[in-house]
């Protein structure tokens, strides 16, 4: 899978990957865009099964992922059940320990569900100063790339948009599967379909965390904010 679904690890690589984002929005540092999508699956009986509920009332896994600038996967997590958080999810994840052990020298843009930290650039809510606003412009606008994503897979691989009746097991390979190839499609370029103004809609609305309670993490956040905005 690393062939295809591959986060960029050496300096060089990283560098040409905030190269591509700051093409986006002029945000510098970055080398992903995370967030988590639903990927409806069929009534499990299967012990805990009332924890592959999502908010919006379906069974489902919610599926990480992270984009390069181009909507193309650098990282997948495809086992969690629907109830999920997604910030849990990237906290127990093996690139989110990498990135808590300083593996990586760029950082992440995440929505407000994710936890601030010197890593992972989050929205200003409330922003109030002009250098606020005009970070969260380009926080978003860089962000969208992941969303672009998840709209592009799904419109690929309509099954990731209807729903998959497999077992559970076959379904995480399943979805794994569609990744590589999502991925493989972008790189030789195999069809002729614009799908590019596709976004997710199985996204649960994301909880605005104010950020009084994360001001010791904000604090990397609003450093990076007077340096660059």
């Amino acid at each position: 899978m690393t062939t295809y679904i591959k986060f960029p690890e050496s300096i060089e690589e990283q560098s040409e990957a905030m190269r591509h984002f700051k093409e986006i929005a002029n945000m510098p540092l970055i080398i992903g865009a995370v967030d988590c999508t639903h990927i409806r699956i069929k009534k499990t009986g299967a012990h805990l099964a009332q924890t592959y509920i999502k908010r919006k009332g379906y069974y489902s896994l919610n599926v990480q992922a992270i984009s390069d600038a181009h909507c193309k996967l650098t990282n997948i997590v495809a086992k969690w059940r629907g109830s999920t958080h997604d910030s849990r999810i990237f906290q127990q994840s093996q690139i989110g320990q990498r990135f808590d052990n300083s593996e990586f020298i760029g950082k992440l843009v995440a929505d407000s569900g994710y936890r601030s930290t010197s890593y992972m650039l989050m929205p200003v809510a409330n922003s109030t100063t002009y250098s606020q606003i005009r970070y969260n412009k380009a926080q978003m606008t860089t962000r969208n790339v992941v969303e672009r994503l998840f709209g592009q897979w799904k419109q690929r691989f309509r099954g990731l948009l209807r729903g998959l009746s497999q077992s559970i097991n076959t379904v995480k390979i399943i979805i794994v599967a569609m990744a590589v190839l999502h991925n493989i499609s972008l790189d030789v370029r195999a069809e002729q379909t614009d799908w590019s103004d596709y976004e997710d809609s199985e996204n649960e609305d994301t909880i605005q965390t104010p950020d009084t309670t994360i001001s010791q993490n904000n604090l990397h956040r609003d450093a990076f904010i007077r340096l660059y905005f």
